[in-house]
């Protein structure tokens, strides 16, 4: 019984160090990267706001547009494991808003954001 206790303790530490570890791999603000294409028809990880708030609010919804756009981190949040990303010429997304989030591990791996290579 103590070694099946002291085995699950120790993947518990083991998978939460690694987590841990990933997450602050990631917090490094002014960071470039590149929207691609998502390969649904909308975008899973990085939150754009539903179409028919950017109209009511007097925006263009038109997500083809940012397609291969250059975003930058502006501030993450450890407690939501989110990043906030802006556009990198200074612009704003739909002309109405300046920061959208992402959970930037889970839309880099599904390929939706790529790391812009210096």
């Amino acid at each position: 019984m103590k070694n099946l206790f002291f085995f699950t303790f120790s993947i518990i530490f083991f998978l939460s160090a690694t987590a841990q570890s990933d997450l602050n791999t990631v917090q490094k603000t002014d960071d470039e990267y590149v929207l691609n294409k998502p390969s649904n028809q909308s975008y899973r990880y990085v939150q754009f706001p539903r179409p028919n708030f950017v109209i009511k609010r007097g925006g263009i919804a038109n997500y083809r547009a940012l397609v291969g756009v250059k975003l930058r981190i502006h501030s993450v949040d450890e407690s939501k494991e989110l990043v906030y990303l802006t556009r990198s010429d200074g612009k704003k997304f739909f002309n109405k808003y300046k920061l959208v989030s992402a959970d930037l591990n889970k839309a880099v791996n599904s390929g939706e954001l790529s790391k812009v290579k210096p």
